[in-house]
């Protein structure tokens, strides 16, 4: 796994301590999704607009991606080594368990196999699964 300053590094980011805060949280849950209001929580001390300066600015390198599982509630998740600059291959699915309240990446369960009929264009797909994850069964 990668260090935070590494990956700071890597995406040519300024090694700052909030950043650095910020992508140690993902990283200690590299298959799970963290909302904002538990960073924000966890991250007392941060200021607010910072925080989401942080997140938008990891978002948009490649860091981290938004995860839409259907709480309606901001969650972003580490990304794969193959997002980057503007660019994020999220071809997996969410899943939310309903007892734990945690949402995981499953990046072995992929959108690729998605058919549509050739007088449609896949734009963006979102899947968001529900029920009860291997920790809570």
């Amino acid at each position: 796994m990668n260090s935070p300053d590494k990956l700071l590094e890597k995406h040519s980011l300024r090694k700052t301590s909030l950043r650095l805060k910020v992508l140690t949280k993902f990283l200690d849950r590299p298959h799970a999704a963290v909302s904002t209001q538990n960073l924000e929580k966890s991250l007392a001390d941060a200021d607010r607009i910072s925080l989401y300066r942080t997140l938008k600015t990891f978002e948009k390198v490649g860091l981290i991606h938004k995860v839409m599982d259907g709480t309606q509630q901001n969650k972003y998740a580490i990304c794969e080594e193959n997002c980057g600059d503007h660019r994020h291959d999220l071809d997996h699915a969410h899943f939310h368990c309903d007892l734990c309240k945690n949402t995981y990446c499953l990046e072995e369960l992929g959108l690729d196999k998605i058919s549509l009929p050739p007088q449609y264009t896949l734009h963006k797909a979102n899947l968001a699964l529900s029920g009860i994850c291997a920790n809570c069964k």
